[in-house]
């Protein structure tokens, strides 16, 4: 499986992102990962290539941007793709409510942690702000192993134009 990581701000990477894996150009198993705006990204990137999507991680995502939620449902409920959203309680630049409402359009219902049989599921970290500081060697943790789950190994292949930048540092 491909993966895709855009994040906060990046609209050249995110274009790039997107190009690379805009329908009919790469037809393998992909799964997406973005932080802030690259959220956004990954769920349109997702959305476009609906067949062969197998996931979409959304770090302290934005809502604008984001496709319509009969888009993000189809690509719950075909079976195909999970979604993992997590979000910083202290986040002051997006709120968590961001996070609460993507997963509600995903299919998320009664504000648990889980929905749509296990396929959604949404984690507001305590104490974590908007770039999760303090907490990225947690964050990165629960990335590499969501995406090798999804992939069926323990190895995760990124994209070399690409860089997780929320947990390099942290």
């Amino acid at each position: 499986a491909r993966v895709g990581v855009v994040g906060h701000g990046q609209r050249p990477v995110a274009a790039t992102t997107f190009e690379r894996f805009r329908p009919g150009k790469q037809s393998s198993p992909s799964c997406f990962v973005g932080h802030s705006q690259g959220g956004a990204v990954a769920f349109q990137c997702a959305a476009q290539r609906s067949k062969v999507v197998r996931g979409v991680c959304a770090l302290a995502s934005q809502t604008k941007g984001v496709p319509p939620t009969s888009a993000l449902r189809a690509l719950v409920d075909d079976g195909a793709a999970r979604v993992a959203i997590l979000h910083g309680a202290a986040d002051a630049v997006l709120k968590p409510r961001c996070a609460e409402d993507l997963a509600a359009r995903c299919g998320l219902r009664g504000g648990g942690a889980r929905g749509r049989g296990g396929r959604v599921d949404l984690e507001i970290v305590p104490g974590a702000d908007h770039q999760f500081d303090g907490h990225g060697p947690r964050v990165r943790s629960f990335v590499d192993a969501w995406v090798a789950k999804l992939a069926g190994s323990t190895a995760v292949a990124r994209a070399p134009a690409e860089r997780a930048d929320y947990a390099a540092s942290k």
